[in-house]
């Protein structure tokens, strides 16, 4: 695995740097956006940050989450002189530390580590699709529990990946700044850079630093609803495809929360981006609509755990399906709640 040793040291000095400080208390776990992108490999290898919450919490807070995504696809693409072939299942499970070192400022440091393979949910996902008619792709034409990732274009194979793996992905450090938090409404400013230190020839990366710039912002309707947003832009340091480099992606997510009791919410997002490609006529390639809805359940009043499902509202821009499992808890005592 090629993995930067400047990438490791600043992971490194992340960790020293949150244990050091030793946080006097923990936030108590919002009921914050699905912590979910698109699982497609292709699109994954670049720097999307996760969705956060815009309501940072108080000086000293820590937290932790740890993240499932299952996702599985098949996706057969021909156009012109380009074809795609996406056939695989992962396992993606991203380990988060937050920590507030001053009032109105969060670092955040996410770390995923990656399987992907033939997997086992095809034939379950392809009986879903036929029982409520939804598009089956073309599973009728491939065996079940295959494992592939293909791209030619004039005849030239840039991606062919037939080999099940499993390697640490590209970590991402962030840093968020609160600009405005009144009871109703939150704003802060967030930018990330994406460390190389995943594999390219495996998809857990692509080889190169990339950074990001969004803004989070919450709007607390009454009591029981709310809606959040994050929009932004990411900047590729590579393309693991390097006929169809771009310099600049757009992303963004839209939610809505209804907390129908103390202990349950329910969620609904929707997120989208750009094409990462440029030149590209295939639909896994380009813009990207994906539509998330479960819910929060506070088992109490320092931990929560999220459990939603994901579907490609633009059918064939995304995997058919990704289930989630989000776990968040605060670091110390939780006696403060966030702000």
């Amino acid at each position: 695995m090629n993995r930067s040793p400047d990438s490791t040291r600043a992971i490194g000095a992340f960790l020293l740097l949150a244990c050091a400080t030793a946080p006097v208390h923990s936030a108590q776990p919002q009921s914050g956006p699905f912590q979910t992108r698109d699982q497609n490999p292709l699109n994954l290898v670049y720097g999307q940050p996760l969705p956060v919450s815009a309501r940072l919490p108080g000086a000293g807070s820590a937290a932790y989450s740890v993240t499932l995504d299952i996702a599985n696809t098949l996706a057969i693409n021909e156009v012109d002189e380009e074809t795609l072939l996406l056939d695989f299942e992962s396992y993606i499970l991203t380990t988060s530390f937050s920590y507030s070192p001053a009032e109105d400022w969060l670092l955040k440091i996410d770390i995923p580590l990656i399987y992907r393979g033939s997997g086992f949910l095809d034939h379950t996902i392809d009986s879903w699709h036929r029982l409520f008619g939804l598009p089956r792709a073309r599973r009728s034409e491939i065996g079940d529990d295959q494992y592939s990732i293909i791209y030619t274009s004039n005849g030239v194979t840039d991606v062919d990946i037939g080999t099940s793996a499993t390697g640490i992905g590209d970590a991402q450090l962030s840093l968020g700044r609160r600009f405005v938090a009144s009871g109703s409404s939150a704003l802060s400013l967030w930018a990330a850079v994406d460390l190389p230190t995943g594999d390219r020839n495996r998809l857990t990366g692509n080889g190169a630093a990339d950074y990001a710039v969004w803004i989070a912002a919450e709007n607390r309707l009454n009591s029981r609803v709310s809606i959040d947003a994050n929009a932004g832009i990411v900047l590729p340091g590579d393309s693991v495809i390097d006929s169809l480099q771009t310099r600049t992606a757009a992303f963004g997510h839209a939610g809505l929360r209804l907390a129908v009791s103390p202990l349950i919410d329910l969620k609904l997002q929707l997120a989208a981006h750009s094409s990462y490609y440029s030149g590209s006529g295939m639909a896994m390639l380009g813009r990207s609509y994906i539509l998330v809805f479960g819910g929060t359940i506070h088992p109490d009043r320092c931990t929560a755990l999220d459990i939603g499902v994901s579907e490609d509202v633009k059918v064939g821009s995304a995997p058919d399906v990704t289930f989630l499992l989000s776990w968040v808890s605060g670091i110390g005592d939780c006696r403060d709640d966030a702000e």
